[in-house]
């Protein structure tokens, strides 16, 4: 009877040792629970895409084109208050059209109130206050996309190319074009050196079709068609180390592109 015994206690010492810690814990109900946070979430129109829909890319930093902006509250189900310049709004977003006022400094706050899960944050008010600084330019060439790049293509060569991002202005009815801070995106090297067409002796995209749009960290490209020169696709600078990376289709061909900025 005693082995017995013995037996048995051993039996459940092995089978509680199985048990992991995980499965003994409760679970924390304040895991996936948030204070009130009134956080400004900034994107930058970038036109219509070819679904003829509004195109909005979210901008990490606070340099934007005067042009559309998108102000987004990111917290749900609150009483917002928004102020900008004179006016003050009570929406959860709302775009702004900056063309209409000077290229300068700004600053958007937002009052955000809610009912506070005081279980988890005992400490919370249900309510909270942030102003973000922003700039806006009419010149491209202050943003962190108007730059030089050297990097590699993902899967491809392992030769390293440059690419060059810039703005252009159209000169004349000939098409004669220079760069510019203003205008549409002209890339340098998108196809890795090789001509388009014969009367094309470099590798510089442009032309009347060049419908590509960039941010101060994004590069939009809205081309189409197998034998057009424009790509379409993206390019994403990193603010923090300025690295770049992006994927686009170019005369039926996907490409991804990792580099970084050229300094």
């Amino acid at each position: 009877m005693k082995n017995y015994l013995y037996n048995l206690s051993i039996l459940c010492t092995l089978l509680c040792s199985t048990c992991s810690y995980e499965d003994i814990v409760p679970e924390n109900p304040c895991a996936n629970q948030e204070e009130v946070k009134a956080i400004i979430e900034m994107a930058q129109y970038m036109g219509r895409n070819f679904d003829n829909k509004d195109t909005f890319i979210v901008e990490p930093t606070d340099i934007f084109s005067n042009g559309s902006i998108r102000f987004d509250a990111l917290i749900e189900n609150a009483k917002y208050t928004w102020i900008l310049g004179a006016e003050t709004l009570y929406t959860k977003s709302f775009i702004r059209n900056m063309s209409t006022v000077p290229p300068g400094q700004y600053q958007v706050t937002l009052i955000v109130q809610k009912t506070p899960n005081k279980t988890c944050f005992p400490r919370d008010n249900g309510m909270d206050t942030f102003t973000r600084v922003f700039s806006t330019t009419d010149e491209a060439c202050s943003f962190l996309t108007n730059n030089s790049f050297k990097g590699v293509w993902v899967n491809e060569s392992p030769d390293s190319f440059e690419i060059t991002i810039a703005n252009w202005n159209v000169l004349d009815g000939n098409w004669t074009v220079r760069d510019s801070c203003r205008g549409n995106v002209n890339f340098v090297n998108l196809n890795k050196g090789v001509a388009f067409r014969p009367d094309v002796k470099h590798d510089t995209i442009w032309g009347p079709y060049s419908s590509s749009l960039n941010t101060n960290t994004f590069v939009y490209m809205r081309g189409e068609g197998v034998d057009w020169q424009v790509p379409h696709g993206f390019l994403k600078v990193n603010p923090v180390d300025t690295s770049i990376e992006g994927t686009y289709s170019l005369q039926n061909k996907t490409h991804h592109f990792k580099g970084r900025l050229i300094k």
